[in-house]
């Protein structure tokens, strides 16, 4: 019979084995006292940390170096296969002892630091060829060629065919190149992010994220003590933010000097002598880019778009905050070919077309950074990944909203999940998620009535 949870952060060790570089296995699963595991939107590999208790002088005896493998496996009882953190097959590599200090009984006290495979062969090999295909095609081909990584790909598709002469790159520096020029096929935005989850390696946008159905439903809230109900109070823990803090992330000194609110691009095009220049209005061009609040409720920005001076002006009006500058080379105009590749007299590739992708992905993942931005912790379920999205809701601290609500106005709705860290206790029995959500919008318009100087 199936085991059932029995409480909110409820989990099961089913495996714990570390591989050492001479062949030994140790079974560390009755020794550990604590597992960590990182994930992060803006991250390519995930990362951890596994404690055990040595009384057998592992570390000498193993011997422990540091080039081990550790076999893992994490389960939330009750939930379906697929939810648990498995790496058994595609196994983490140790790649430093973090700790290693006596214990009061006698013992000591080992913590190893691990990472996925792919991030050690990110250092061990270059890209150093000619590829060819969509962006979307090109992460895939790096990751199965140069990663060697057997795990499965969430690959969103890309417009546009390229032909890029690598040389001598790192893998990921490549897909970073991909994930800034790529363009989605299903709505033209160039959002894309790279990361690692538990399931494999992602390679899509924030809009294929953002229109996901919330995961679950969080609220500030104490515990029930008098709930009889175990299965209602087990429901009602799952619920609950356990703790938390609101992030100050915005900054509208550094979101201008990044270009987030106003920028120019200027494209030199070396085949025809030529140069163009465009120009980006956070404001302006608000409602023609997608945003998390779009999926379930109404988006506003997260500045006033007050005027700040005697013109009239807002902070968004200020395109020369930040010029890029960028060549090109272009055969055809009306085509955007690129004149860098010549196929039988045909050129078939496109050319950088920044103005297309540099706007959108800096003003989305600029907006997100310095968006609002919540660190909670929460009972942990391990089916749950960065990339997921979430509704939260939270009390009014002091007076009552605008609508005399005790919500508050501004933290609540859909929020995306930037980055997950899972800790297990295992002397405590206890599975808790550290997260970090993030939202590029706000559910009510601030008001345009400031002072102006």
């Amino acid at each position: 019979m199936a085991k059932q949870v029995k409480y909110a952060g409820d989990f099961e060790l089913e495996k714990a084995e570390l591989l050492t570089s001479g062949g030994f296995v140790i079974d560390l699963l009755n020794i550990t006292a604590e597992i960590t595991i990182e994930e992060d939107l803006f991250t390519p590999t995930i990362s951890g940390t596994i404690t055990f208790v040595d009384s057998q002088n592992l570390v000498i005896n193993g011997p422990i170096i540091g080039q081990e493998y550790l076999k893992l496996t994490v389960s939330t009882p009750g939930f379906s296969d697929e939810s648990k953190i498995k790496f058994e097959e595609q196994v983490f590599c140790i790649q430093k002892i973090l700790l290693n200090e006596e214990a009061s009984n006698g013992g000591k006290i080992v913590s190893l630091s691990f990472v996925t495979k792919e991030l050690f062969m990110n250092q061990r090999v270059r890209v150093s060829r000619s590829v060819k295909g969509n962006f979307s095609t090109i992460v895939g081909s790096v990751c199965q060629q140069e990663l060697e990584t057997t795990k499965k790909l969430f690959l969103e598709d890309s417009l546009n065919v390229k032909k890029l002469v690598i040389p001598r790159m790192k893998p990921f520096d490549v897909i970073n190149m991909a994930k800034q020029q790529a363009i989605s096929a299903r709505d033209n935005n160039a959002s894309f992010l790279f990361y690692e989850t538990r399931r494999g390696f992602h390679f899509r946008t924030l809009e294929s994220l953002y229109e996901q159905k919330p995961l679950q439903d969080y609220i500030v809230s104490t515990p029930d003590v008098s709930m009889e109900d175990s299965t209602i109070k087990i429901i009602a823990d799952y619920k609950r933010i356990r703790e938390f803090n609101i992030v100050p992330t915005r900054n509208v000194l550094l979101s201008t000097g990044l270009g987030a609110l106003g920028s120019n691009v200027i494209v030199h095009d070396s085949f025809n002598k030529s140069y163009s220049q465009y120009s980006y209005n956070y404001f302006d061009s608000f409602s023609a880019y997608s945003h998390i609040g779009d999926y379930g409720e109404k988006s506003f920005p997260i500045y006033s778009d007050s005027a700040i001076d005697k013109q009239g002006r807002r902070v968004s009006d200020f395109k020369e905050s930040v010029n890029f500058f960028v060549s090109t080379s272009i055969k055809d105009i009306d085509t955007a070919s690129s004149a860098s590749h010549e196929t039988n007299g045909r050129y078939p590739f496109k050319s950088i077309d920044v103005q297309n992708w540099i706007f959108d992905r800096n003003n989305r993942i600029q907006n997100l950074m310095n968006g609002l931005m919540i660190n909670m912790v929460v009972a942990g379920v391990t089916g749950v990944e960065v990339g997921d999205t979430i509704n939260i809701s939270m009390p009014v601290t002091g007076l009552k909203n605008t609508r005399n609500e005790d919500l508050d106005d501004t933290y609540k709705g859909k929020f995306l999940i930037q980055s997950l860290k899972h800790v297990f206790s295992v002397s405590d029995r206890m599975h808790n998620m550290l997260m970090t959500v993030v939202k590029d919008s706000v559910p009510v318009k601030f008001a345009a009535k400031g002072a102006t100087i």
